[in-house]
């Protein structure tokens, strides 16, 4: 991998970023996790493993949605009548709130803010090289599918993920996090 300057400013805006965003959200954070614990019994946060770049395999936080007893891997339905998610869930999920965990994987160096989607490991042995091409950058808390395509099917993310990776930049960075903020205030968050 190259754009050595690129790398560079990318790390550092998001260690600023996550910091700031992760003081000025705490009071949120703990509002979220009150709400979370009153409607159902169970752990806060969600953990799950999931594949980051050069394959390394890493723990996603989230904000847990879903009865603690739902399967862990199993696929997501994309509709509000899932009868996993819990209200609060449905709620963190609407306004993507439930991924605000991930700043703490932004802070580790797992993750930025921007970049494919960080898949679940069954998802990435399949030894194809498009996959492989995935993980030559780091997975992203949104990307250009969550930015500007998130109503197509979830297979479609590859595509907005090879298109990311091949023309990525710090401005396209930058539209790319407007554009999710666009979406979600927008009430087109994920459901």
């Amino acid at each position: 991998e190259s754009k050595p300057v690129y790398q560079f400013a990318k790390r550092l805006l998001d260690e600023a970023g996550a910091v700031v965003l992760l003081v000025l959200t705490l009071p949120l954070w703990a509002a979220i996790a009150v709400a979370i614990r009153v409607e159902s019994s169970g752990p806060v946060f969600f953990v799950q493993d999931r594949v980051g770049r050069h394959g390394k395999v890493f723990r996603l936080y989230k904000f847990r949605t879903m009865y603690a007893h739902a399967p862990r891997y199993a696929v997501t339905v994309r509709r509000r009548e899932d009868p996993r998610v819990t209200r609060v869930g449905w709620c963190l999920r609407r306004t993507s709130l439930d991924e605000l965990p991930q700043l703490l994987n932004i802070l580790k160096g797992e993750m930025s803010f921007v970049g494919p989607r960080p898949e679940m490991p069954f998802m990435v042995r399949r030894n194809e090289p498009v996959y492989q091409k995935r993980l030559m950058v780091l997975p992203g808390l949104t990307g250009l599918w969550q930015a500007v395509a998130r109503h197509e099917p979830l297979e479609d993310s590859l595509r907005y993920d090879m298109y990311y990776i091949q023309h990525r930049s710090l401005v396209f960075d930058l539209v790319i996090v407007a554009r999710t903020f666009l979406t979600v205030f927008s009430g087109r968050g994920a459901r």
